[in-house]
């Protein structure tokens, strides 16, 4: 028995015959303590090992690419001891082509030693996403370098903390790092910041201090109201500080200039990289705060962990937030100006995080401990199951369509064993009859 641990998106192959997994022991994936990448196939019930992880290291978080079957996850360090072990600033993705054989690769490349490296990082990356066209990659991170520097009391007029921020990944770009550190590592990718944080936001203002949960918005991205076409563009998620200095979540976008490598290149060439300073985005990356819920009993987005999403034409991006009664709807939120309103009116909370179906009609989430939809064209909500047990219900990280759009896969904890594990489920639907409900 181990366990399964779906990612929030992108757990099912490109063709929906397989659905990958990790193997994390704890119902919710908090212990990073999985050694392998599984997956499992939707026909025949036949599990395969994709990756393990060797010279003692974890592995998780695995996401798969929306044309071809390669797959990208976190892995944590080789040979982890008390100096260098797990944490959000020292692990790094991995880029698996499956075949015969499977073909690995490093995806970020790390450099600890100033002067840093253009195209690589300082620390560690999370949760990557390949854009809708499988080129590109996005990634939160966090900063090894400048925690270090904070551990380690090393101060200057100059230095700032390591905050959560969002980075880029793009191919077609090695990026080779010496040897410096013991620690360091080459990647197949250019890497970047794209969001910009700040030690003190300004109460009141735009600045932020955290950026995550980031998602690609559209699947070619979005109109913006000069009617012009932002090829690519990032949701994402930041925590702002209020005028009452109180802390609210509010969404942001991020839109990516197609020479992001090159401008990132120009950048740093006017930026000290011996300063204990952030890594810094381009001033051409564009980072616009969508949502300003300042007037409301609670400020801001809440409900449980989720990523902001974005229907495939891009015009329309979803978020969770309370209502006047503190239930928490979906608000649907325009990508180009930010004019949100709340899209449903349930009696019972959003109880997890949603994805959108590939034709983006509907929304799958879980509610009530029951599996459900709803319509993104109405915000009327349908219950696609009965409540689930107390105890089983399915976990709020991950409710899943697949990319034909009939089936929906979660993780519900069973306890067919002595041992409590999470099991995959899939729930097929039959979309005729559930559209004629739209």
């Amino acid at each position: 028995q181990t366990g399964h641990i779906l990612s929030n998106v992108n757990a099912w192959s490109p063709c929906g015959r397989w659905l990958y997994y990790d193997i994390r022991s704890d119902r919710h994936g908090t212990s990073f303590d999985g050694r392998r990448i599984e997956r499992v196939c939707t026909k025949s019930g036949q599990v395969e090992t994709v990756f393990e992880g060797s010279a003692n290291s974890s592995c998780g978080v695995v996401l798969t690419h929306p044309q071809e079957d390669k797959i990208v996850f976190i892995e944590g360090p080789h040979f982890a001891n008390p100096q260098w072990n797990y944490g959000p600033s020292r692990r790094h993705g991995l880029i698996v082509e499956v075949g015969s054989p499977n073909r690995l690769s490093i995806l970020d490349a790390r450099d600890l030693i100033p002067p840093f490296t253009v195209g690589a990082l300082r620390g560690g990356s999370h949760v990557h996403q390949f854009s809708p066209t499988g080129d590109w990659l996005s990634f939160t991170y966090e900063d090894e370098y400048l925690h270090s520097c904070s551990r380690n009391a090393i101060s200057s007029a100059r230095s700032q903390a390591n905050q959560r921020n969002i980075g880029i990944a793009i191919p077609n770009r090695p990026t080779s790092v010496l040897p410096r550190h013991p620690r360091n590592e080459s990647g197949t990718h250019f890497c970047t910041i794209v969001s910009q944080t700040t030690d003190s936001p300004t109460p009141g203002s735009d600045q932020i201090q955290r950026a995550y949960e980031e998602a690609w918005i559209g699947n070619r991205g979005f109109r913006k109201t000069d009617g012009t076409w932002q090829t690519r563009a990032l949701a994402m998620l930041g925590d702002v500080i209020l005028a009452d200095g109180s802390k609210a979540t509010e969404l942001f976008r991020l839109d990516l200039p197609e020479n992001l490598q090159h401008a990132t290149e120009d950048h740093w060439k006017t930026v000290s990289s011996w300063e204990s300073i952030r890594l810094s985005p381009p001033p051409s990356v564009k980072q616009i705060r969508l949502t300003y819920h300042l007037d409301t009993p609670a400020p801001g987005l809440q409900g449980p962990r989720f990523w902001p999403r974005s229907t495939p034409d891009g015009k329309y991006i979803f978020v969770l937030k309370n209502d006047s009664q503190g239930v928490t709807q979906f608000w649907r939120v325009e990508t180009a100006n930010g004019n949100s309103q709340q899209w449903t009116q349930n009696r019972h909370p959003i109880e997890s995080a949603f994805t959108i179906s590939s034709d983006g009609k509907w929304l799958a989430h879980c509610m009530d401990s029951a599996i459900c939809l709803t319509s993104y064209t109405s915000g009327r909500t349908i219950r696609l199951s009965e409540p689930f047990p107390l105890g089983s219900s399915p976990n709020p990280e991950a409710v899943v369509w697949n990319p034909g759009g009939d089936s929906i896969a979660f993780v519900c904890p069973t306890a067919d064993s002595p041992m409590l594990c999470n099991q995959i489920f899939i729930l097929k639907l039959d979309r005729d009859k559930i559209d004629r409900e739209l």
